[in-house]
């Protein structure tokens, strides 16, 4: 197909060089992403040479390399690059929890140090909140807190009662017998008698 039949039907012309340009591209990306994974493997093993804080570095390294590789890749990546190094899976997985933990209290501490806003409409903002706060604490410290019943639960319940030796030995036959549950159950009815008729709940 000659050029002139080839922008009169819309394809593009495609050159050779252009072609191979074209596929060097690509082969310079997977390249760099090889170079730059293997950068990170290089630094991830000096900081295995170290203590705990290398350690958190490794890990970082780890979970960088985990993030370029992609899903799936991982896993046969370790076993192939680290796995002479005598550090398993999960020890890398703790490096890698280890260095999350520790970017999410970096981040924490550096919310917490950062600047108060100046600008007059956050100044505002605060004094409304401010006020709004000692409103609540105001309202709370007044109202009265109701006062929450105490439920009892259902259990043994022990019984102050003077009784002669001769009739707590009786009880103690009673609670041996096989007659115990019905003679419980006596007991608590006329327990239930006694208060109505003498003003107990």
């Amino acid at each position: 197909m000659n050029m002139k039949n080839s922008l009169k039907f819309g394809k593009p012309i495609a050159t050779r060089s252009a072609r191979v340009h074209s596929r060097t591209r690509g082969r310079s990306r997977k390249n760099a992403k090889a170079e730059r994974v293997a950068d990170l493997a290089a630094e991830a093993m000096s900081f295995l040479r170290r203590g705990r804080e290398a350690n958190v570095e490794a890990g970082r390294r780890f979970n960088k390399i985990k993030s370029i590789l992609g899903h799936g890749h991982w896993k046969a990546y370790f076993r192939k690059t680290f796995a002479s190094w005598g550090i398993t899976q999960r020890t890398a997985q703790n490096y890698m929890a280890m260095a999350r933990k520790a970017d999410a209290e970096l981040k924490k501490e550096n919310l917490s140090f950062s600047k108060a806003a100046t600008d007059p409409h956050a100044q505002a903002m605060q004094r409304v909140n401010e006020k709004a706060k000692t409103e609540v604490a105001k309202a709370a410290a007044q109202s009265p807190t109701p006062k929450r019943e105490s439920v009892r639960r259902d259990g043994i319940y022990n019984l102050p009662l003077f009784l002669t030796g001769g009739e707590q030995d009786a009880t103690d036959e009673l609670r041996k017998s096989p007659n115990w549950p019905s003679g419980e159950k006596k007991i608590v009815s006329l327990l239930n008698d006694l208060c109505a008729e003498r003003g107990g709940k």
